[in-house]
């Protein structure tokens, strides 16, 4: 997982640390993306790589330059550290499923051998364009991935054209689950 330079080495356990755990295994154990929705200042950023690194899972972060869709699956991809060295979003779409397919491992829970859900946590969602956000999905559902996405109140950057995809994407996630930030135990 790609280290970003702006978060501490260690967190304290705070409400938004234990909503962001929460989330995270809901998401691995019904299959389903979960969104969390805070204000800036609410520790989420923090929470989130630190959920994604206790739970050997994938952070990403959206940026302006990663939010269409062939930067949302370059991020991706830079997230495990590999560059995909390609031009054609479907090269580099290819590359994804095939980095984030489900591996086989021991269920612990279960005491068997199958596939095992990995975690993908995507910071900053609100940057994402419509169809990135919706190809961000597709990615989750074929390589059977645990995701939690997350950002601020912000509406999916899109016009009209994108209302139906909007609402495809809303139907395909459980309800946001809101962020308060520190609370006066917090600190």
């Amino acid at each position: 997982m790609t280290d970003v330079y702006h978060i501490p080495d260690s967190a304290v356990e705070t409400e938004t640390m234990r909503i962001v755990r929460e989330a995270a295994q809901t998401s691995l154990n019904v299959g389903f993306p979960v969104r969390l929705i805070g204000r800036p200042g609410t520790g989420k950023t923090c929470a989130l790589w630190h959920v994604a690194r206790e739970l050997k899972g994938t952070y990403c972060e959206i940026t302006a330059a990663s939010k269409n869709v062939k930067g949302m699956f370059e991020g991706l991809l830079r997230a495990i550290d590999y560059a995909s060295g390609k031009n054609h979003v479907s090269m580099i779409a290819d590359m994804v499923y095939r980095l984030y397919a489900p591996v086989e491992g021991f269920h612990e829970d279960l005491g068997t051998w199958g596939p095992v859900s990995r975690l993908l946590v995507v910071d900053e969602i609100q940057t994402l364009e419509a169809q990135a956000f919706r190809e961000l999905l597709r990615v989750q559902e074929r390589c059977q991935l645990g995701l939690v996405v997350a950002g601020n109140e912000e509406r999916l950057a899109g016009g009209k054209k994108d209302a139906e995809t909007l609402a495809q994407i809303e139907s395909r996630i459980l309800p946001p689950r809101h962020l308060s930030g520190p609370s006066r135990r917090d600190c």
